[in-house]
Protein backbone atom coordinates (compact mmCIF):
# COMPACT_ATOMS: atom_id res chain seq x y z
CA UNK A 1 0.00 0.00 0.00
CA UNK A 2 1.44 3.70 -0.86
CA UNK A 3 0.48 5.70 2.07
CA UNK A 4 -2.00 6.14 4.81
CA UNK A 5 -4.23 7.89 2.55
CA UNK A 6 -4.40 4.82 0.11
CA UNK A 7 -4.90 2.34 2.95
CA UNK A 8 -7.59 4.08 4.00
CA UNK A 9 -9.45 4.20 0.73
CA UNK A 10 -8.18 -0.17 0.56
CA UNK A 11 -9.66 -0.98 3.93
CA UNK A 12 -13.19 1.30 2.64
CA UNK A 13 -12.98 -0.57 -0.46
CA UNK A 14 -12.24 -3.97 0.87
CA UNK A 15 -14.86 -3.26 4.27
CA UNK A 16 -17.76 -2.39 1.05
CA UNK A 17 -17.01 -5.70 -0.65
CA UNK A 18 -17.05 -8.08 2.47
CA UNK A 19 -19.99 -6.79 3.33
CA UNK A 20 -21.62 -7.47 -0.36
CA UNK A 21 -21.07 -4.61 -2.59
CA UNK A 22 -19.27 -5.73 -6.04
CA UNK A 23 -16.32 -4.38 -7.19
CA UNK A 24 -18.04 -2.50 -9.56
CA UNK A 25 -20.38 -0.47 -7.00
CA UNK A 26 -17.60 0.00 -4.84
CA UNK A 27 -15.97 1.56 -7.82
CA UNK A 28 -19.23 4.34 -8.77
CA UNK A 29 -18.51 7.78 -7.57
CA UNK A 30 -15.58 7.17 -6.73
CA UNK A 31 -13.39 7.73 -10.11
CA UNK A 32 -12.21 4.15 -10.01
CA UNK A 33 -12.67 1.53 -12.37
CA UNK A 34 -13.97 -2.19 -11.86
CA UNK A 35 -10.04 -3.37 -12.37
CA UNK A 36 -8.45 -0.91 -9.79
CA UNK A 37 -11.17 -1.43 -6.82
CA UNK A 38 -10.33 -5.61 -7.58
CA UNK A 39 -6.26 -4.68 -6.84
CA UNK A 40 -6.79 -2.84 -4.48
CA UNK A 41 -8.54 -5.21 -2.04
CA UNK A 42 -6.69 -8.23 -3.43
CA UNK A 43 -3.37 -6.46 -2.20
CA UNK A 44 -4.55 -5.38 0.57
CA UNK A 45 -5.30 -8.87 1.97
CA UNK A 46 -2.66 -9.94 0.82
CA UNK A 47 -0.18 -7.74 2.80
CA UNK A 48 -2.66 -8.96 5.94
CA UNK A 49 -1.68 -12.19 5.08
CA UNK A 50 2.06 -11.72 4.41
CA UNK A 51 2.44 -9.68 7.28
CA UNK A 52 0.99 -12.21 9.85
CA UNK A 53 -1.94 -9.63 10.58
CA UNK A 54 -4.17 -12.48 10.29
CA UNK A 55 -4.68 -16.54 9.54
CA UNK A 56 -6.55 -18.95 8.29
CA UNK A 57 -6.56 -17.62 5.10
CA UNK A 58 -3.81 -18.21 1.98
CA UNK A 59 -2.67 -16.38 -0.71
CA UNK A 60 -4.79 -18.81 -3.33
CA UNK A 61 -8.07 -18.13 -1.78
CA UNK A 62 -7.58 -14.29 -1.10
CA UNK A 63 -8.30 -13.94 -4.49
CA UNK A 64 -11.93 -15.16 -4.37
CA UNK A 65 -14.60 -12.43 -2.98
CA UNK A 66 -16.39 -15.77 -1.80
CA UNK A 67 -13.56 -16.78 0.27
CA UNK A 68 -13.08 -13.42 1.40
CA UNK A 69 -17.00 -13.21 3.09
CA UNK A 70 -16.80 -16.77 4.36
CA UNK A 71 -13.64 -14.59 6.25
CA UNK A 72 -15.58 -11.48 6.66
CA UNK A 73 -15.13 -11.17 11.06
CA UNK A 74 -11.66 -12.50 11.17
CA UNK A 75 -10.70 -10.13 7.85
CA UNK A 76 -12.55 -6.89 9.15
CA UNK A 77 -10.74 -7.64 12.81
CA UNK A 78 -7.58 -7.75 11.56
CA UNK A 79 -8.24 -4.02 9.81
CA UNK A 80 -8.95 -3.00 12.98
CA UNK A 81 -5.52 -3.09 14.51
CA UNK A 82 -3.61 -3.15 11.10
CA UNK A 83 -0.93 -0.34 10.35
CA UNK A 84 0.83 -0.73 6.79
CA UNK A 85 4.20 -1.11 7.00
CA UNK A 86 5.59 2.43 5.69
CA UNK A 87 7.44 2.37 2.48
CA UNK A 88 11.00 4.16 1.95
CA UNK A 89 11.04 7.84 0.41
CA UNK A 90 10.32 6.80 -3.24
CA UNK A 91 9.94 3.35 -2.87
CA UNK A 92 6.24 2.32 -5.02
CA UNK A 93 3.82 -0.84 -4.39
CA UNK A 94 4.56 -3.88 -5.97
CA UNK A 95 2.53 -3.82 -9.27
CA UNK A 96 0.02 -6.35 -10.66
CA UNK A 97 1.30 -6.34 -14.21
CA UNK A 98 -0.60 -5.44 -17.60
CA UNK A 99 -0.47 -7.37 -20.88
CA UNK A 100 1.03 -3.66 -21.95
CA UNK A 101 3.35 -3.51 -19.04
CA UNK A 102 4.47 -7.50 -19.90
CA UNK A 103 5.08 -6.26 -23.47
CA UNK A 104 7.12 -3.08 -22.54
CA UNK A 105 9.28 -4.84 -19.94
CA UNK A 106 10.17 -7.86 -22.26
CA UNK A 107 11.49 -4.89 -24.71
CA UNK A 108 13.62 -3.28 -22.33
CA UNK A 109 15.25 -6.94 -21.14
CA UNK A 110 16.34 -7.23 -24.77
CA UNK A 111 17.77 -3.86 -25.05
CA UNK A 112 19.27 -3.21 -21.52
CA UNK A 113 20.87 -6.08 -20.03
CA UNK A 114 23.89 -8.33 -20.92
CA UNK A 115 22.16 -11.48 -21.47
CA UNK A 116 19.02 -10.68 -22.88
CA UNK A 117 18.53 -14.16 -24.34
CA UNK A 118 18.38 -15.52 -20.93
CA UNK A 119 17.04 -12.88 -18.84
CA UNK A 120 13.96 -12.82 -21.18
CA UNK A 121 13.43 -16.44 -20.81
CA UNK A 122 13.66 -16.15 -17.09
CA UNK A 123 11.37 -12.86 -16.72
CA UNK A 124 8.72 -14.96 -18.83
CA UNK A 125 9.19 -18.17 -17.17
CA UNK A 126 8.12 -16.41 -13.59
CA UNK A 127 5.11 -15.39 -15.55
CA UNK A 128 3.91 -18.09 -17.60
CA UNK A 129 4.47 -20.31 -14.25
CA UNK A 130 4.34 -19.14 -11.35
CA UNK A 131 7.18 -20.93 -10.06
CA UNK A 132 9.53 -19.36 -6.93
CA UNK A 133 12.97 -18.00 -7.84
CA UNK A 134 14.74 -21.16 -6.17
CA UNK A 135 12.49 -23.31 -7.88
CA UNK A 136 13.77 -21.68 -11.34
CA UNK A 137 17.17 -22.46 -10.17
CA UNK A 138 16.85 -25.89 -9.34
CA UNK A 139 15.63 -26.49 -12.73
CA UNK A 140 17.02 -28.71 -14.98
CA UNK A 141 16.94 -29.13 -18.66
CA UNK A 142 15.30 -32.47 -18.46
CA UNK A 143 12.17 -30.92 -16.71
CA UNK A 144 12.07 -28.36 -19.87
CA UNK A 145 12.95 -30.84 -22.75
CA UNK A 146 12.41 -34.55 -23.92
CA UNK A 147 15.22 -36.86 -24.97
CA UNK A 148 14.66 -35.89 -28.62
CA UNK A 149 14.44 -32.42 -28.55
CA UNK A 150 10.39 -31.55 -27.61
CA UNK A 151 9.08 -29.37 -25.17
CA UNK A 152 7.56 -31.14 -22.27
CA UNK A 153 4.32 -29.39 -22.76
CA UNK A 154 2.94 -31.20 -19.82
CA UNK A 155 5.83 -31.32 -17.46
CA UNK A 156 6.63 -31.42 -13.46
CA UNK A 157 7.89 -29.15 -10.76
CA UNK A 158 9.75 -32.66 -9.32
CA UNK A 159 10.15 -32.72 -5.24
CA UNK A 160 13.57 -31.93 -5.98
CA UNK A 161 12.15 -28.74 -7.45
CA UNK A 162 9.80 -27.68 -5.32
CA UNK A 163 10.48 -25.70 -2.41
CA UNK A 164 7.71 -27.43 -0.60
CA UNK A 165 8.99 -30.90 -1.48
CA UNK A 166 6.10 -31.75 -3.18
CA UNK A 167 5.39 -32.43 -6.82
CA UNK A 168 2.72 -30.53 -8.71
CA UNK A 169 1.65 -29.78 -12.25
CA UNK A 170 4.09 -27.54 -14.65
CA UNK A 171 2.80 -26.30 -17.91
CA UNK A 172 5.09 -25.08 -21.04
CA UNK A 173 2.34 -24.13 -22.86
CA UNK A 174 3.20 -20.37 -22.98
CA UNK A 175 4.44 -20.13 -26.99
CA UNK A 176 6.37 -16.49 -25.40
CA UNK A 177 8.02 -18.11 -23.08
CA UNK A 178 8.87 -21.46 -25.16
CA UNK A 179 9.93 -19.43 -27.54
CA UNK A 180 12.39 -17.12 -25.36
CA UNK A 181 13.69 -20.40 -23.79
CA UNK A 182 14.29 -22.04 -26.40
CA UNK A 183 16.18 -18.86 -27.95
CA UNK A 184 18.32 -18.88 -24.97
CA UNK A 185 19.15 -22.71 -25.18
CA UNK A 186 20.04 -22.31 -28.86
CA UNK A 187 22.48 -19.63 -27.91
CA UNK A 188 24.06 -21.62 -24.88
CA UNK A 189 24.47 -25.12 -26.73
CA UNK A 190 26.28 -23.09 -30.07
CA UNK A 191 27.81 -21.11 -27.80
CA UNK A 192 29.82 -24.09 -26.87
CA UNK A 193 29.59 -25.90 -29.97
CA UNK A 194 27.07 -28.57 -29.38
CA UNK A 195 25.09 -29.84 -31.40
CA UNK A 196 21.41 -29.25 -31.59
CA UNK A 197 20.32 -32.10 -33.21
CA UNK A 198 21.43 -34.49 -31.18
CA UNK A 199 19.27 -35.58 -27.74
CA UNK A 200 18.31 -32.79 -25.71
CA UNK A 201 19.67 -30.35 -28.71
CA UNK A 202 23.26 -30.82 -27.55
CA UNK A 203 22.42 -29.98 -23.92
CA UNK A 204 23.00 -32.81 -20.64
CA UNK A 205 19.85 -33.58 -19.38
CA UNK A 206 21.00 -32.89 -16.07
CA UNK A 207 22.26 -29.58 -16.63
CA UNK A 208 20.62 -26.43 -14.65
CA UNK A 209 17.76 -25.11 -17.25
CA UNK A 210 19.34 -21.77 -16.76
CA UNK A 211 22.74 -20.60 -15.98
CA UNK A 212 24.95 -17.41 -14.63
CA UNK A 213 26.21 -15.14 -16.44
CA UNK A 214 29.28 -17.04 -15.92
CA UNK A 215 27.98 -20.17 -17.44
CA UNK A 216 27.78 -22.30 -14.24
CA UNK A 217 24.69 -23.52 -12.30
CA UNK A 218 23.08 -20.97 -9.45
CA UNK A 219 24.25 -21.58 -6.61
CA UNK A 220 21.94 -23.29 -3.76
CA UNK A 221 23.01 -22.79 -0.32
CA UNK A 222 21.63 -24.96 2.87
CA UNK A 223 21.13 -23.08 5.83
CA UNK A 224 20.24 -24.54 9.18
CA UNK A 225 17.41 -23.20 10.98
CA UNK A 226 15.59 -23.95 14.32
CA UNK A 227 12.62 -25.70 12.09
CA UNK A 228 14.90 -27.02 10.12
CA UNK A 229 17.23 -26.55 6.88
CA UNK A 230 16.46 -24.09 4.46
CA UNK A 231 17.44 -23.72 0.71
CA UNK A 232 18.62 -20.47 -0.46
CA UNK A 233 20.02 -19.04 -3.27
CA UNK A 234 21.16 -15.56 -3.37
CA UNK A 235 22.41 -15.28 -6.42
CA UNK A 236 19.00 -16.25 -8.33
CA UNK A 237 17.71 -13.45 -6.47
CA UNK A 238 20.17 -11.58 -7.12
CA UNK A 239 20.12 -12.05 -10.65
CA UNK A 240 16.40 -10.65 -10.52
CA UNK A 241 16.65 -7.95 -8.89
CA UNK A 242 19.21 -6.95 -11.52
CA UNK A 243 16.68 -7.85 -14.55
CA UNK A 244 13.57 -6.02 -12.72
CA UNK A 245 16.00 -2.69 -12.23
CA UNK A 246 16.74 -2.66 -16.12
CA UNK A 247 12.94 -3.66 -16.88
CA UNK A 248 12.22 -0.22 -15.14
CA UNK A 249 8.78 -0.83 -13.98
CA UNK A 250 8.94 0.74 -10.00
CA UNK A 251 8.59 -1.96 -7.47
CA UNK A 252 8.39 -4.76 -9.89
CA UNK A 253 9.61 -8.31 -7.34
CA UNK A 254 9.76 -12.02 -8.45
CA UNK A 255 6.34 -11.88 -5.44
CA UNK A 256 4.57 -9.34 -7.81
CA UNK A 257 5.15 -11.37 -10.89
CA UNK A 258 3.26 -14.66 -8.80
CA UNK A 259 0.74 -12.53 -7.84
CA UNK A 260 0.29 -11.28 -11.24
CA UNK A 261 0.44 -14.91 -12.38
CA UNK A 262 -2.47 -15.82 -10.11
CA UNK A 263 -4.49 -12.31 -10.60
CA UNK A 264 -4.13 -13.49 -14.38
CA UNK A 265 -5.49 -17.72 -13.27
CA UNK A 266 -8.37 -15.80 -11.29
CA UNK A 267 -9.66 -13.68 -14.18
CA UNK A 268 -9.46 -17.20 -16.44
CA UNK A 269 -12.23 -18.68 -14.12
CA UNK A 270 -9.34 -20.73 -11.81
CA UNK A 271 -10.68 -21.56 -8.62
CA UNK A 272 -8.29 -21.25 -5.62
CA UNK A 273 -8.05 -25.07 -5.39
CA UNK A 274 -6.69 -24.88 -8.89
CA UNK A 275 -4.14 -21.91 -8.28
CA UNK A 276 -3.30 -23.89 -5.01
CA UNK A 277 -1.95 -26.54 -6.98
CA UNK A 278 -0.05 -24.67 -9.36
CA UNK A 279 1.63 -22.51 -6.88
CA UNK A 280 2.22 -25.27 -4.54
CA UNK A 281 0.40 -23.64 -1.69
CA UNK A 282 -1.59 -26.03 0.25
CA UNK A 283 -5.32 -25.50 0.44
CA UNK A 284 -7.39 -25.69 3.56
CA UNK A 285 -10.21 -27.68 2.25
CA UNK A 286 -10.63 -30.14 0.37
CA UNK A 287 -10.37 -29.58 -3.71
CA UNK A 288 -13.27 -29.94 -5.90
CA UNK A 289 -13.63 -31.37 -9.22
CA UNK A 290 -11.89 -28.49 -11.85
CA UNK A 291 -14.14 -27.20 -13.59
CA UNK A 292 -11.81 -25.94 -16.22
CA UNK A 293 -8.53 -27.39 -16.44
CA UNK A 294 -5.12 -27.14 -15.58
CA UNK A 295 -3.90 -26.64 -19.18
CA UNK A 296 -6.26 -25.08 -20.26
CA UNK A 297 -6.10 -22.21 -17.73
CA UNK A 298 -2.61 -21.79 -18.13
CA UNK A 299 -2.46 -22.29 -21.81
CA UNK A 300 -1.30 -18.69 -23.54
CA UNK A 301 -1.11 -17.09 -20.18
CA UNK A 302 1.59 -14.35 -21.44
Amino acid sequence: MVGHGSHALSAELLREVLAGGTYESAAQGRGLSRTAVERRVKSLVLCLIREGAMTGLNESQALFVRKLREHRVRIEAALDGYTPVALAEGEVASPVLSDLDVQAAVRRVRLRTRSPERDTAMFLILLATGLRPLEVARLEIRDYLCADGEVRTYSQVREGVATNRSARPLFFTSSAAREAIDTYLEQRATAVGRDVTAPYRGLVASDALFLTEAQRPFHIQAVATASGTRCLCQEIHYAYRKIFRRIGCPGLTALSVRDTFMDRLSRRGADAGQIGELLGIRELRSIKRPKVRLEELVNELV
